[in-house]
């Protein structure tokens, strides 16, 4: 930068040229304050005008240092901001795969049907069958990671070379969220044939007569006592004293329904478990001791009460048998003795009981059973990174829609 005094003409340089002379020629004219010259007979002095051009080149040289530490710090300042930038190679950037990889590992064990192997750094699980066209055999998929950090996660498919699916991984953990459950039913043992309800002449008072017909139906309720580790029983058999009609000019064509019903809240039947036919021809003239069973009576509740009625088959069906009964036994308290007119309404009658033997089966748990223990995977949590920081660290998961089994 260059400075400029003001213009000078010729005859202001000479006026100026004297009076230097002047000031020159008696120094002592000049103050050692300011400089100046002392008034003389002339006048005063003038002070000295000293014309400049330019700055000197130690002046240039020092604005040229300045200015290169300014552009210095400039440029550092640039530098240290490009790199606060994420690069390639940085934790947010190198989280893009790494998320990828592991909602794939989720999107795929969320279908599995199996689980053939699963730890912390490795699972290996079946899909349904993807090829097509179909050969209705599940694919095999297995993800694994050694553990040592910058080691690769690995891929495998149907038993095939494994590949890797993301590099220089730092961290890969499965979560398991799992249930137990016992697997199946404890298996029953059946115990020995008992006795459980017994009503006859020797314990159930004067006997008496009933004829079954279309007017008169009866049913015999009854609530065992069963052992207490009972969970079930079943009726093997039971007998009647019961004999044919033959009122009816002495045929003895009629048909009779035994059926074994649970029972309401009253004691009365109320709906049927199973049904014997028995056809009138082939009951004795006489009464007898009979012996009946039921094709289907098992799985019978312990604290139910059940009841075993007996009716006509057939509408057309009038008088088709005559069974014994007698008055309540006290070895049988539970028993109940109900009577139906053919109205389809069940009346208790409460000093009458059927002359009837039950006999059945209790049905327990093994008492040397162990049960199986299911372990059911619900969801897997998935955590992979592939940076240092928790910046990079991708954590997913997914519910199990099939609900595998863990080995």
């Amino acid at each position: 930068m260059i400075v400029r005094s003001h213009e000078i003409t010729h005859d202001e340089r000479g006026a100026l040229a004297r009076a230097s002379d002047r000031c020159a020629i008696n120094p002592s004219r000049r103050t050692a304050k300011t400089g100046l010259a002392r008034n003389g007979p002339d006048g005063p002095c003038k002070p000295l005008l000293r014309v400049r051009a330019a700055f000197t080149l130690i002046e240039l040289l020092v604005s040229v240092s300045i200015t290169a530490i300014l552009l210095l710090g400039t440029t550092s300042v640039i530098l240290v901001m490009g790199h606060a930038l994420p690069a390639r190679e940085d934790d947010l950037v190198r989280s893009m795969p790494a998320a990828q990889a592991a909602n794939r590992i989720a999107a795929e064990l969320q279908e599995a049907t199996s689980i053939v192997f699963a730890s912390p750094t490795a699972v290996e699980f079946t899909v349904a069958d993807r090829d097509s066209p179909a050969d209705n055999v599940d694919e095999t998929i297995r993800y694994a990671w050694s553990g040592v950090p910058g080691d690769p996660l690995t891929r495998r498919y149907n038993g095939g070379t494994a590949y890797t699916v993301l590099d220089d991984v730092r961290e890969f953990d499965l979560d398991y969220d799992q249930m137990s459950f016992i697997d199946g039913d404890p298996p029953l043992i059946e115990g020995p044939e008992q006795a459980y309800v017994m009503q006859d002449g020797t314990n159930s008072g004067v006997q008496d007569e009933v004829v079954i017909s279309d007017s008169y139906q009866l049913a015999q309720t009854f609530l065992p006592v069963l052992p207490l580790n009972a969970v079930s029983w079943r009726i093997t058999r039971f007998q009647l004293h019961i004999r044919a009609d033959q009122t009816q000019g002495g045929a003895t064509s009629g048909q009779i329904a035994m059926r074994l019903e649970e029972t309401d809240l009253t004691g009365a039947p109320m709906k049927e478990i199973d049904e014997l036919i028995v056809f009138e021809d082939t009951l004795p003239r006489k009464t007898a001791l009979l012996e009946f069973s039921f094709p289907n009576a098992g799985g019978l509740d312990p604290l139910q009460p059940y009841a075993i009625s007996i009716h006509p088959n057939r509408n057309n069906d009038k008088n088709v048998a005559r069974l014994l009964t007698g008055s309540p036994s006290l070895l049988s308290p539970t028993t109940r003795y109900f009577f139906d007119n053919g109205f389809k309404n069940w009346t208790e009658e409460l000093n009458r009981d059927l002359w009837i033997t039950v006999w059945g089966r209790a049905e327990y748990v093994d008492p040397d059973w162990v049960p199986p223990i299911r372990i059911e995977m619900r969801s897997v949590n998935i955590t992979l990174n592939t940076g240092t920081t928790d910046t990079s660290r991708i954590v997913t998961g997914a519910p199990t829609l099939n609900r595998p089994s863990l080995p």
